[in-house]
């Protein structure tokens, strides 16, 4: 996976140019190690129409192309050029010596030759009226004169992209011949004199969806061995390849790899005859992001890619059909036009209005960042950066070029940053933002467990959450027991089924506790009509003075209307409610509470019987008034426990009066601990080993499914090398992981499945993890003990090995969070 560690600028030069022959030149673009500023620089010429496409560097003066017929200087006049200009890259002044004559036609691609000329590719007729100049031309870069030796092959059709890789001038575009020969799509000239090497002779058949067949973008490795391109084409070769190819250039002549994916085989809009727009290999190699238009179609779980940029890895495994993205980042249906991987950072730009928005199409759906026009992306997961200079939208960004001073930006409105910064602009890398260490601890350490576990208190008698998994409790006392269809309640007969309606979105009536879990009302126990009543029988002391506290919802929206449920309910033989109706009670999908008094025989039984339809509970509380309620804070204790792996010590540490037995799972992060809230927020807090800091709470941009999901999470711990965010819930024996990324504090809005209890760990009844290099530590609810097992690119192995514990040491670790320290 991605290391920030291994990146470095290069050493600072206006253009990296590996040395070599005239021809023969490959250029790299520099690595960049940190996040560009998102304030553009002041000097930069405005491009009064139109749209930039291509720009390149040459000493110190940039060449911009693109289809635009007016340039104004800051501070100057403005001047006419038709689509291609140069200007200082310092200063901005305009070269008024460079003025080659392309006529009115588009150019699409400009790359430097090495040589102090560069070559232009579009869909120009030629440059200064010059013969063999059709399309593809070679000019100096100081004068604009044309550069005879190379003749144009006359490509018959237009260029959309030039690289020049391995001594060839790679070209892409909407041809299909090459110096009257039949090339599609693709071709390799000769740098110096332009004839067509018959390195590249792949063919290229059948649009995607109508138009015309054509390669929007390529890229090239910058070792030469790969080349990736999308376009509008579903074969090469005679081999399935829709939208995207990638080829061999390692042997004498270009070659289709065997890799290919199906998904982009599902259509968006029927207007876009091809969707996916740009494509780019990562400095590294190892990976290569897509990004593509076409209206969303179903988002996250649909299978669809449309309006997405995404991450493919380009390893020697993946050499093989049905491959799938790393990560998806999805706008929520707007148009991703162009992207940059600088090494730390992937850069997309386009008509969008929003990142982490796969739920949504046209509109802010759960976690959806504000990001217009711009954005930079972890690549480890595709989540946003804090970059966000914004930009007048338009169609999109046409193109990123990093530099040792920043990052080029071409585009087609008059507005990024938030200032005129009319189709150029300049992000430097100065006043940047550096990527955090993401430092997560080592042992020997200090383990902070915040918040005792709630102790035995004989003041409840019984907490249950009918129906469904245990629910962890939201004050001082014990959580709500579970009660689900495969581990059903010691206290209910066998007369009713469990029910989970999932995430509803049940309001909390008036009468509720502030202590009552909303999650709660998200199961159910019922009871058939063709069976026996439901029964509970739950033991308690004899003569102690009781409140039974019953919770309803009908949460169904099938019977939504009064008069379509209703039953009867008796506690101890004496009937409480009589044809009770929910819905006539409160409304539909309101969650509400019934209580009652009575006086303990040393059981109370509690019967269901049927009136209309099936009985409901949702949850059953039972206090013991005669015994007093544990004060407050009781729960609130931080540990601070010396641990190298085996052996452990406490000290008493300061809890900062913070409640934490409302705590839900703690990671610490570079000096902050990340911790979930009983009240469904996600709060950060900085930790000096000695003082917590003020909480805030972490902006989870409307995520309500991972907000419902917080106050049940057991423990948490973050995985640097992914990217991720792992938890676990409260009776639930899988491990979920979201994106995460620290240095915007993004939390991703999808949720995924990580391993599932095994390897001697049960994730049903974590309490508290933590991960240092390969291994990962869980707590025990149940038992206390400290499990430790080997942790692998997301994955288990080994056996859990108990290394701590009640029994084994005399060190309990169950808490309501538990973090590595990193001081």
């Amino acid at each position: 996976m991605f290391s920030y560690l291994r990146l470095a600028l290069v050493a600072a030069t206006a253009a990296c140019v590996a040395v070599g022959t005239v021809g023969q030149v490959q250029a790299f673009e520099p690595t960049q190690d940190r996040i560009v500023s998102a304030n553009p620089e002041n000097f930069t010429p405005n491009v009064e129409d139109g749209k930039v496409e291509s720009m390149v560097q040459v000493g110190n003066r940039i060449i911009a192309v693109g289809k635009f017929t007016q340039v104004t200087p800051v501070g100057g006049p403005t001047v006419t050029r038709n689509s291609i200009f140069a200007f200082n890259a310092t200063t901005g002044a305009l070269d008024t010596t460079f003025v080659p004559n392309v006529g009115t036609k588009e150019v699409s691609e400009v790359v430097d030759a090495g040589d102090g000329t560069v070559y232009i590719g579009g869909l120009f007729g030629n440059v200064n009226g010059a013969k063999n100049t059709a399309k593809v031309a070679r000019i100096n870069a100081t004068t604009g004169a044309v550069v005879s030796t190379f003749k144009s092959p006359a490509p018959a059709g237009g260029i959309s992209d030039m690289q020049l890789v391995n001594g060839k001038l790679y070209i892409g575009g909407a041809f299909t011949s090459v110096g009257g020969h039949p090339r599609t799509l693709l071709a390799a000239l000769n740098p110096t004199t332009g004839a067509d090497t018959n390195n590249l002779g792949v063919t290229f058949t059948d649009t995607w969806n109508g138009g015309a067949l054509g390669i929007k973008h390529f890229d090239i490795s910058d070792d030469g061995s790969t080349l990736v391109a999308v376009g509008n084409f579903k074969t090469v070769d005679g081999l399935s390849r829709p939208q995207i190819v990638r080829l061999d250039l390692t042997g004498a002549t270009a070659t289709v790899s065997p890799w290919a994916t199906t998904r982009y085989t599902t259509n968006c809009a029927s207007v876009v005859d091809t969707y996916l727009r740009d494509v780019d290999i990562a400095p590294s190699g190892d990976y290569k992001v897509v990004v593509a238009t076409g209206a969303q179609s179903g988002g996250a779980g649909s299978g669809t890619l449309c309006d997405s940029a995404s991450r493919w890895e380009l390893g020697s495994g993946t050499q093989a059909s049905g491959q799938d993205p790393s990560w998806v980042e999805y706008s929520g249906g707007d148009t991703f036009t162009q992207t940059k991987i600088t090494g730390a950072v992937v850069y997309v730009g386009g008509h969008f209005r929003w990142m982490n928005n796969p739920f949504n199409a046209d509109s802010a759906g759960q976690g959806a960042v504000p990001r217009p026009g711009l954005a930079a992306l972890d690549p480890r997961n595709g989540l946003p950066f804090t970059w966000n200079p914004t930009r007048a939208r338009g169609v999109g960004v046409w193109e990123f070029l990093p530099t040792t001073v920043g990052l080029w930006v071409g585009h087609d409105t008059n507005q990024t940053g938030g200032e005129t910064r009319k189709r150029i602009a300049l992000f430097p890398l100065l006043g940047g933002a550096t990527l955090p260490a993401e430092a997560t601890g080592t042992l020997p350490g200090d383990v902070y467990l915040l918040g005792e576990t709630a102790a035995a208190s004989g003041h409840w008698i019984a907490r249950v959450n009918t129906g469904g998994p245990t629910q962890l409790a939201t004050d001082n006392g014990p959580d709500w027991a579970a009660d689900t269809g495969a581990a059903p309640s010691p206290y209910d007969n066998t007369n009713s089924n469990a029910a989970d309606w999932g995430s509803l979105p049940i309001s909390r009536g008036a009468n509720l506790p502030d202590s009552t879990p909303t999650g709660i009302f998200s199961t159910e126990r019922w009871s058939p009509n063709d069976s026996p009543n439901m029964q509970w029988d739950f033991p308690a002391p004899t003569g102690d003075h009781l409140t039974v506290r019953l919770y309803f919802s009908n949460g169904c929206s099938c019977t939504a209307s009064a008069g379509q449920r209703s039953f009867d309910v008796a506690i101890d033989g004496t009937k409480v409610l009589s044809s009770y109706d929910i819905v006539q009670d409160v409304g539909n999908q309101v969650g509400t509470m019934k209580s009652f008094d009575v006086t303990s025989d040393g059981h109370v039984n509690i019967d269901f019987s049927h009136v209309v339809e099936n009985p409901l509970i949702n949850g059953i509380e039972i206090v013991d008034n005669d015994v007093p309620t544990p004060g407050p804070g009781a729960n609130d204790t931080v540990i601070d426990r010396a641990f190298d792996g085996s052996t452990a010590s406490d000290t008493a540490a300061s809890s900062g009066g913070q409640t934490w037995s409302s705590a839900r799972g703690a990671v610490m992060i570079d000096g902050t601990v990340y911790t979930g809230w009983s009240d469904g927020t996600l709060q950060s807090r900085t930790f000096d080993g000695t003082t917590f800091g003020p909480s805030t709470n972490v902006n989870l941009y409307g995520l309500t499914n991972f907000a419902a999901e917080i106050p049940n999470i057991t423990g948490m711990f973050y995985d640097r090398a992914a990217g991720r965010l792992y938890y676990t819930l409260s009776g639930d024996s899988q491990l979920y992981y979201r994106y995460f990324t620290p240095q915007s504090a993004v939390v991703g809005a999808v949720r995924f499945n990580g391993p599932t209890n095994g390897n001697g760990v049960d994730f049903s009844t974590a309490s508290g993890m933590f991960l240092t290099g390969g291994d990962l530590y869980v707590g025990s609810s149940t038992t206390g003990n400290l499990a430790k097992l080997q942790w692998s690119d997301g994955n288990l192995s080994g056996t859990a090995a108990q290394v701590s514990g009640p029994t084994i040491d005399g060190k309990d670790w169950r808490a309501r969070g538990m973090f590595l320290s990193t001081r």
